[in-house]
């Protein structure tokens, strides 16, 4: 292992073969440990995406992620890439992966990544997504006033009574939207809120609307919105879960197999090989 570190980036080579990993790589700082440390061969398993992924559920094709032979989307397989270069645990993705396909609308299927594309909607933990929505300041919707949008409610309507055609831009169901759309759509002391929303319940992505907003047949709550969320990867709301959870399970968990790793001692797990 032979390497170059510049001022934004590294060159690294091994068996002849040149990897460049830039400073904003997630992959940067742990290279550069491992330098420090001396620890040069821990350094090769980072440099294979394509190795590192297929320990991980997923199958590189031509430059394609696969999962169980089916290529992902575009803004899916950027996301793979994402949680890779950032070290976050890939199990969200492929439960969002089984989620999506559960959804009986082709249109929404696809129509979803270009909802999920703007300012970069969060993946939960098990699987869903966020997204916002406006109410009143007393937590009612602002069409009819009858429905509870309360934190922690869930709140569901029949699927059948959700118009699914994405042509038409204003009709039945439960709106949510990006960040944007949702403040636009809030006057005066009205509430914005932060929603967890299954793949499987997308109904409608409105088509006029640049994929800014959709209808589904069910949300939950989860808080009263700070603002947009920047983390790729949230606890959801619908699991149980302890007070940082997810920070205790990046540092103490294999996303693998699950076993206890202490990444004080370690950065591979003892059981399975895989990288934490």
């Amino acid at each position: 292992m032979n390497y170059i570190i510049l001022p934004q980036s590294l060159i690294l080579n091994h068996n002849g073969q040149t990897t460049t990993i830039n400073k904003a790589d997630g992959r940067y700082d742990r290279v550069i440990e491992k330098i420090k440390e001396g620890k040069l061969d821990e350094i090769i398993p980072l440099l294979s995406v394509a190795d590192a992924l297929c320990k991980r559920g997923f199958e590189v094709i031509d430059g394609i992620v696969h999962v169980d032979g089916d290529a992902l989307p575009d803004s899916l397989s950027q996301r793979v890439l994402d949680f890779f270069n950032n070290n976050l645990p890939f199990e969200p993705l492929l439960k969002f992966w089984a989620k999506l396909k559960n959804n009986p609308s082709f249109n929404s299927r696809q129509m979803l990544f270009k909802f999920l594309e703007h300012n970069g909607h969060p993946i939960t933990t098990e699987g869903n997504f966020i997204a916002y929505r406006a109410v009143r300041n007393d937590f009612l919707d602002k069409h009819t006033g009858k429905m509870d949008n309360s934190i922690g409610n869930v709140v569901e309507v029949s699927r059948s009574k959700v118009d699914d055609n994405p042509n038409n831009t204003c009709s039945h169901g439960l709106h949510v939207a990006t960040m944007s759309y949702a403040q636009g759509f809030a006057t005066g002391d009205d509430k914005l809120l932060d929603v967890e929303v299954d793949p499987a319940d997308v109904v409608a992505v409105p088509t006029d609307y640049d994929g800014t907003k959709m209808r589904v047949c069910k949300f939950k709550v989860v808080a009263e919105s700070k603002g947009l969320i920047e983390k790729p990867l949230v606890i959801s709301s619908y699991a149980v879960v302890l007070e940082d959870a997810l920070e205790d399970a990046l540092e103490d968990e294999c996303w693998e197999c699950g076993c206890e790793v202490d990444r004080s001692v370690q950065n591979f797990c003892p059981n399975c090989g895989g990288e934490l």
